[in-house]
């Protein structure tokens, strides 16, 4: 008779998490957020948020990210910022009217995965954060400080 040995299965899923930093809310009254920022090991074009609590969403809110210091403001819209979205390739066009608006997450939804646009990596960041286009504000953001 055979033996058949279960082998663990290799997770090609699996992803190799670098921790970032944790999102802080600065407007924690009004848009209360929390989570923790990664970016994948094995490609640097991946961020990855996880824990991601964020129960009062903005009217024009996403995941914004850039190279300029100290980022994340009205300054950064013509500075090489990429609007994000969750599943989706990051763009450089700021103004894009089909840019998805994050909904409410009450942090048990999983990790969200996003990339970065053709060519960029983690280590051209300076910042990622929740912006809201509408009102430009900065909802809450990580620094970026990679060699």
């Amino acid at each position: 008779p055979r033996l058949d040995i279960e082998q663990p299965a290799a997770d090609k899923h699996e992803i190799n998490k670098v921790k970032l930093g944790k999102l802080v809310a600065l407007k924690p009254e009004q848009h209360p957020m929390e989570g923790t920022i990664y970016y994948n090991k094995d490609d640097e074009s991946m961020i990855i948020v996880s824990g991601f609590y964020y129960p009062s969403p903005g009217p024009d809110a996403f995941f914004w990210v850039g190279e300029d210091s100290p980022g994340c403001d009205a300054d950064s819209i013509e500075n090489n910022s990429y609007n994000m979205a969750p599943g989706k390739l990051g763009s450089g066009d700021y103004y894009n009217d089909k840019q998805p608006i994050l909904p409410a997450y009450d942090g048990l939804q999983g990790d969200i995965l996003m990339r970065l646009p053709k060519g960029k990596t983690v280590r051209d960041l300076k910042w990622i954060c929740v912006w809201c286009r509408e009102f430009k504000q900065n909802f809450g953001k990580v620094k970026i400080n990679l060699p």
